[in-house]
C-alpha cells in the first residue's frame, strides 16, 4: 500500500486527550491506530475458521450467519478484522 499516505493508511483513534485521560482503565494498544491493509485472500478462510466453532455452539439456532464488512470485499483493502454477523432464532419459551 505504498501508494497511499501514512495519513491514510493509519489514523489515530480519539483526540490526544481521550488517548491519555485512561477514564476507564488502561485502552488495548491496539486502539491506538486502525491500520488498512492491503486485501489478503486468505481473510474468507479466516472467517470460515472463525465461523465453525459458531456454527458448532449455536447449531439450529442460527438462522443465518456471513461474513461482512470490508474484509468480505475481495480486492478491498480493511481492517484486518474478520466480521461477523449472526441472525439466531428465539426459542418460545414453555
Amino acid at each position: 500500500m505504498a501508494e497511499y499516505p501514512k495519513e491514510v493508511r493509519e489514523r489515530l483513534v480519539g483526540t490526544p486527550e481521550q488517548q491519555t485521560s485512561g477514564l476507564v482503565g488502561e485502552r488495548p494498544g491496539r486502539w491506538d491506530n486502525i491500520v488498512i491493509e492491503d486485501y489478503d485472500p486468505s481473510w474468507p478462510a479466516r472467517y470460515e475458521a472463525a465461523a465453525a466453532p459458531i456454527r458448532a455452539a449455536l447449531g439450529d439456532r442460527i438462522l443465518a450467519m456471513e461474513h461482512v464488512g470490508s474484509t468480505s470485499v475481495a480486492g478491498l483493502p480493511a481492517k484486518s478484522i474478520i466480521d461477523i454477523d449472526v441472525v439466531e432464532r428465539i426459542f418460545a419459551q414453555p
